[in-house]
């Protein structure tokens, strides 16, 4: 590494999948700029792989970090940052791989950026999302649910689901990032931190902590950089219990960040409309009401959060 360039850390938070984070850590070993770190911090128990792991880093001049922490997406993320010591933090799904120059291509983009403008930047998925169509495009569109769409930067509409981003052409500002492959300043992030009031598996984390980062710099997504995600089914909740905390979780994000406003509760309330009925259509046609009662489940557990209104957020844990 060229004395001016800038360093790098990857951080990984993984539970009982010895197979997926072993292919991660190999494509990251064969990145044509080697990040400086790799730090583990594990909600299981990897057992003799992390031996595997240490090596496959030590082996090719990475310095190789191995902690061990209650499983707690926020957590687990926040205590790996805390070993980092170099300029820009690198967050991975334990079941993602890197194209070989996904470091490198990040590093450049920070390393042009002399202003430090740029907060953040991401990659984008590799083969990447349809964008939407049919009727449901304009269903998601009327209702305010989250959309797919080519080549734009992200965003968050006033219900705080989110507009995707997909096929590329050139880098685009974004609002948020997804927490599957992202970047950001060392310095940035530590201001910022993932919201640990939030334990177990959270989910929308990632939009809540980058869309804060967003109101002060800009985050970036990049077609020049490109990983794969191969969403292990290890280790992850039944449907009923993820759209649970899906709806949980994204109505105390709304109330943080966009709920001081009457217009945006109407928006989100309308939103929720939409996604019951959407639920209950197709949980009908396919005989499979998963979905629908999870969202229900959610919506009591907002509320015995006292979430579904609250115009003066107070954060804190929530029973769920």
């Amino acid at each position: 590494m060229k004395s001016d360039q800038l360093s790098s850390s990857i951080v990984i938070c993984t539970m009982s999948r010895p197979e997926e984070i072993q292919r991660c850590v190999a494509s990251i070993a064969g990145q044509t700029l080697l990040p400086q770190q790799v730090v583990i911090v594990d909600a299981g128990d990897l057992g003799d792989v992390c031996n595997r792991l240490r090596d496959a880093c030590e082996s090719v001049g990475i310095e190789f970090i191995y902690c061990r922490d209650k499983p707690s997406t926020t957590r687990q993320r926040n205590l790996g940052a805390e070993y980092v010591t170099s300029d820009v933090i690198l967050f991975l799904d334990d079941d993602v791989e890197l194209d070989s120059n996904y470091v490198e291509e990040i590093a450049r983009q920070y390393q042009s950026d002399t202003e430090h403008r740029i907060g953040g930047i991401t990659g984008v998925l590799n083969p990447q999302p349809i964008a939407g169509h049919g009727i449901w495009r304009y269903f998601a569109a009327l209702f305010l649910l989250a959309e797919t769409k080519s080549d734009v930067g992200t965003r968050l509409k006033r219900s705080n689901f989110p507009v995707h981003s997909t096929g590329l052409t050139q880098n685009r500002t974004c609002q948020f990032m997804p927490s599957t492959a992202v970047s950001y300043r060392t310095a940035v992030f530590n201001h910022h931190l993932f919201d640990v009031d939030l334990t177990g598996y959270v989910m929308a984390e990632d939009i809540d902590l980058s869309y804060r980062i967003s109101r002060t710099h800009q985050l970036v997504m990049s077609p020049d950089a490109v990983y794969r995600h191969s969403k292990s089914s290890v280790a992850r909740n039944s449907m009923r219990e993820q759209e649970k905390r899906r709806i949980l979780f994204t109505q105390y994000f709304f109330c943080k960040n966009f709920g001081s406003s009457g217009i945006n509760y109407l928006a989100r309330y309308w939103a929720l409309l939409g996604m019951a009925l959407r639920y209950l259509y197709f949980g009908i046609r396919h005989k499979d009401m998963e979905k629908f009662l999870g969202f229900c489940d959610g919506i009591r557990s907002a509320g015995a959060n006292g979430l579904l209104w609250q115009r003066h957020f107070s954060p804190g844990p929530l029973d769920h």
